[in-house]
């Protein structure tokens, strides 16, 4: 009997990457996807995948009792790194001068492919990990090294210019202070196809050299 999985957020980056990793295993999973607009393209999408999309709102506690059918499940944690996806978006040369301003020229940032979150939390949901909180990460690389590989130019942003953004600048120098941990060697053990930031620019087709900004 396949197992019904809620997916919060299903039409988004990570929600996204869940619903399309349980549903590439059409069958063994019953994906109920949760979004804010049932009616919507990405929405009806999923419907056309075999998703059973109902309407809730993470703020909107009724809807989410609604969407839910047990209570006291086993837990799973995945906390992903920085998207991959960030690197090659408008105002990624932006987002690079505000890491350089942190992490300087040596110190390195992990990144993960938001499909491989998807592929985790499938194996997460057949009992991989029960209990546990597993940190997410397929690669980890300075800001000049991921600037080389995005064909993105940078300037890095004065420390002090970062700060006067006040308590939204709070998890960038996070980063520089400790920043994430996973084990990417022990992860590509478990996801032999867990992507670097070169292989998920390859998977896109994304030529670095012709990004440019």
């Amino acid at each position: 009997m396949s197992k019904t999985i809620l997916v919060t957020g299903a039409t988004g980056n990570q929600g996204g990457a869940v619903a399309d990793a349980l549903l590439e295993e059409p069958g063994h999973w019953r994906v109920r996807a949760l979004t804010r607009d049932p009616g919507s393209a990405a929405a009806r999408a999923l419907a056309a995948r075999g998703a059973e999309v109902v309407g809730g709102d993470l703020a909107d506690a009724a809807s989410l009792r609604a969407a839910l059918r047990a209570g006291g499940l086993p837990y799973t944690f995945l906390r992903p790194t920085t998207f991959t996806d960030v690197f090659v978006m408008r105002g990624a040369a932006v987002g690079l001068g505000m890491m350089a301003a942190v992490l300087g020229r040596d110190k390195t940032l992990q990144m993960i492919a938001t499909r491989d979150i998807g592929v985790f939390a499938r194996m997460a949901f057949a009992g991989r990990f029960p209990e546990q909180a597993l940190e997410l990460a397929g690669d980890e690389l300075t800001v000049p090294q991921i600037a080389a590989r995005t064909g993105r130019r940078y300037v890095r942003m004065p420390r002090a210019l970062l700060r006067a953004m006040g308590a939204e600048s709070r998890m960038l120098f996070w980063f520089g202070e400790s920043g994430y941990a996973a084990d990417i060697v022990a992860l590509k053990e478990l996801h032999p196809g867990l992507l670097t930031l070169e292989g998920w620019l390859k998977s896109r087709g994304v030529d670095g050299a012709a990004a440019l900004s």
